[in-house]
């Protein structure tokens, strides 16, 4: 009985979390200023080499946190700002990076590299 509501409780309180994330972007109101610590504060789970060799239960919850922050950005003027932002200081490229040094490791023909590279090139970066 005691497992069933702690169990509850951890579910409840995960879901308020990834709402809260959800309309982070929303509460900064498109401040440059405001919004570039929220992406500092994820800085050190965007650092992937490191992440894929040595991260903790912290880290994983960190990483979980930036990916709802992500999915609640919408497409409207806050949530372009946001995003500016996150091109600007480099977050989507090490995100494209990391994509491609992953499944160029994965995948060693030239056919894959070259669509790797077509990928990366058609998206701006």
């Amino acid at each position: 009985m005691a497992f069933t509501k702690i169990n509850f409780l951890v579910k409840t309180i995960l879901f308020l979390i990834q709402r809260l994330l959800r309309v982070l972007p929303f509460l900064t109101f498109g401040n440059d200023s405001k919004m570039a610590p929220i992406l500092d504060h994820f800085a050190d789970v965007l650092d992937f080499a490191k992440i894929d060799f040595e991260h903790g239960p912290d880290d994983d919850a960190k990483m979980e946190a930036f990916v709802a922050m992500c999915n609640g950005i919408e497409r409207n003027a806050i949530g372009n700002t946001m995003k500016s932002l996150m091109i600007e200081t480099g977050v989507i490229k090490k995100c494209l990076n990391y994509i491609v040094v992953s499944l160029t490791i994965s995948f060693k023909n030239s056919q894959c590299r070259c669509l790797i590279l077509i990928l990366l090139l058609n998206s701006g970066n």
